[in-house]
């Protein structure tokens, strides 16, 4: 369970490090839970699941763990979180680091990832990747 948490610290971490991510969304960057009333557009995590890496003798060396991470505005179009996602990317894929937890040993996108949601009357846009992190 610890990975989960070296993960989700690193990923807020980083990208809520980035100059041109600040600039975008504040720190409006959120994982599993978005509070009520946020601002528009802000950076949604959510865990999607994953597996252990395992050695002969059950030996656990690191976890795989899929997330959905993406930029939502409130736009009639997706142009206005499409610069945020390549920014997302950019920070975040073929990149790893260490935080006091633990250690990601990758972060790669492995898929495009876009939603169209409907909520109060408004369609929010969800536009960014789906990204395998390894972690210990």
């Amino acid at each position: 369970m610890a990975e989960i948490s070296v993960a989700e610290k690193w990923m807020v971490g980083v990208l809520g490090a980035d100059s041109t991510l600040i600039s975008a969304v504040s720190d409006r960057i959120y994982a599993h839970v978005v509070p009520e009333g946020t601002a528009f557009p802000y950076i949604f995590i959510t865990y999607q699941g994953g597996s252990d890496v395992l050695t002969n003798g059950a030996y656990r060396i690191m976890s795989k763990l899929r997330y959905v991470v993406r930029a939502v505005s409130n736009s009639t179009s997706s142009e206005s979180a499409r610069p945020i996602a390549d920014r997302i990317d950019t920070v975040l894929h073929g990149k790893q680091g260490t935080v006091s937890l633990g250690v990601v040993f990758s972060a790669v996108r492995d898929q495009p990832f876009f939603m169209i949601e409907i909520r109060d009357g408004m369609h929010l846009r969800h536009v960014g990747g789906i990204y395998t992190v390894s972690s210990k």
